[in-house]
């Protein structure tokens, strides 16, 4: 970097400075803080011949020493009717997961993604990747299509 950019940038900081506690951890709406481990769910196999695909938002309340005590989610499926064939192994995934004691009464906010891309394969394999600060992206090939005959 040049000394030209270099002063630049040093200026709009002196113009715009921003305090550690704006942007602490106690300030993110996800309370990914919360969180010690996440385990991940598998993709359904009814969700994945049925090829729903899609996102769901899920809020994890927590209770007593972080244990968690509800889980609802809004979703933007290709099929909002079936919301509860993802959910229900986000929830039990959830169950599985460990959060933090000291976040009791706090909503975890964690996003999930199912999607179904590539060539068809007969066995159900899946891909897992992840985002910051509580995004999953869930992956999984489609069915090898039913022979009609």
């Amino acid at each position: 970097m040049n000394a030209t950019w270099g002063t630049v940038v040093l200026g709009l900081v002196w113009l715009f400075p921003v305090s550690a506690q704006q942007f602490g951890p106690t300030q993110d709406p996800t309370n990914a803080i919360c969180a010690e481990r996440i385990e991940i769910p598998s993709f359904p196999l009814l969700a994945r011949q049925a090829r729903l695909s899609g996102t769901l938002s899920v809020n994890v309340k927590l209770g007593p020493n972080g244990v968690v005590a509800e889980v609802s989610a809004e979703s933007h499926l290709n099929n909002d009717r079936a919301q509860s064939v993802l959910l229900t192994p986000i929830e039990r995934a959830l169950r599985k997961s460990r959060f933090r004691p000291n976040c009791a009464g706090k909503v975890v906010i964690l996003e999930f993604t199912f999607g179904i891309d590539g060539d068809p394969y007969d066995s159900q394999t899946q891909e897992i990747a992840f985002g910051y600060p509580n995004r999953f992206w869930i992956t999984t090939r489609p069915p090898i299509p039913a022979n009609n005959q």
